[in-house]
């Protein structure tokens, strides 16, 4: 899936024969996708303004678009009272979007039926959002205002959101505010290659479980079959133990 912002598309690309199977145009300019648990269906924002245009008059609307990715069929486009910047699916009812505003950055979860808010917590300017699988708990990475710190919040239908545990990273372990959900959700690996712990129980989540030998992490994967973090900083790929987190190679590209 390539989001094309600045051609206002999305492109399905087939891995196998590395051809696009399907185009979608909006009227808008895309901001971020998330898929369902089954992976079969995509939720897309869709900003009405251009932000790379310093003249364009900021809104306060958006859009969102589902996509059924089995018949490459989309649904119509639906009003958001948002501007979302960010995206996240929940259980197969509510999703979790980020918006900004004049005020700033909002995190907030709606119904998928309807799109009504059920609950939205103020968050930095800088925030990204990273959602766990399980669809109950949602973590915001932030740099700004210091220190770095990546912050729990957790998600009910009834009760909305409720902030968790935070964790601060002291100037040493810098992470930039930046986080990947790695090991099926098991294990959150920070920008600066902090392991921490990822649990639903919220005494034991965010804690440091140990680190890598490396500089900025800028992706990580995770290959099961070989029980290795492969992670990219700079120009370097960097594969290193699961268990005892030791790096194993590095492989300049």
């Amino acid at each position: 899936l390539l989001i094309d912002r600045a051609g206002q598309s999305l492109h399905v690309v087939s891995l196998e024969s590395g051809l696009t199977e399907g185009i979608f145009d909006f009227s808008g300019w895309p901001e971020a996708a998330c898929l369902d648990r089954d992976g079969d269906t995509l939720h897309l924002v869709v900003a009405t303004w251009e932000r790379a245009d310093r003249w364009a008059e900021p809104s306060e609307e958006g859009k969102l678009v589902t996509i059924d990715l089995d018949s490459l069929r989309a649904a119509p486009e639906r009003s958001l009272p948002f501007d979302p910047v960010g995206v996240a699916c929940l259980d197969p009812a509510h999703l979790a979007l980020v918006s900004t505003s004049e005020a700033g950055k909002t995190l907030s979860t709606l119904r998928l039926e309807d799109l009504v808010p059920t609950g939205s917590a103020p968050i930095p300017a800088d925030a990204s959002l990273i959602a766990h699988s399980a669809g109950r708990r949602l973590y915001v990475g932030s740099a700004r205002p210091a220190p770095p710190r990546i912050t729990r919040f957790d998600f009910d239908p009834d009760l909305g959101l409720h902030m968790g545990a935070t964790s601060y990273d002291s100037d040493e372990r810098f992470t930039g505010g930046r986080g990947w959900l790695i090991r099926e959700g098991e294990h959150l690996l920070t920008e600066r290659g902090i392991m921490l712990s990822s649990s639903e129980q919220s005494e034991t989540d965010l804690l440091t479980e140990g680190e890598l030998e490396l500089g900025l992490v800028r992706d990580v994967l995770w290959d099961e079959r070989a029980r290795e973090y492969v992670t990219l900083h700079g120009n370097t790929l960097g594969l290193f133990d699961q268990d005892s987190l030791e790096r194993l190679r590095k492989v300049e590209l």
